[in-house]
């Protein structure tokens, strides 16, 4: 049973290192490396397929409506930095604007 206290990912890796008796460091390396180069593959591809954890699609319909959603809130956000605002109130809005960004940014070669 996993102590409440620990990560599932933490907890895994404690179980596969006592189970196959590497340490979990080794175990933490091959699992980060592996995701990554899923992730990686993403970027250029639709869909991955991860042995034993399931096939992963990229949703393009999907994509275009949160790609509109994004870019309709990053113009609400440029109107509202053109107004009046309170320092703190500034800076919170160009928080979310740079978030928005780099969703945008990381969205936008996929939908190529």
């Amino acid at each position: 049973m996993k102590p409440a206290s620990m990560s599932l990912k933490e907890y895994l890796i404690k179980k596969l290192s006592l189970r196959i008796m590497q340490p979990e460091k080794v175990i933490l390396t091959v699992i980060t490396d592996q995701f990554d180069q899923a992730n990686d593959a993403l970027n250029t591809n639709d869909q991955v397929e991860i042995s034993g954890f399931g096939k992963y699609v990229f949703n393009r319909k999907k994509a275009i409506k949160k790609m509109d959603l994004w870019l309709v809130t990053k113009e609400d956000l440029e109107t509202r930095l053109t107004g009046e605002l309170t320092d703190s109130a500034r800076k919170n809005l160009e928080v979310k604007l740079e978030a928005v960004e780099k969703k945008i940014k990381s969205l936008k070669p996929k939908m190529i």
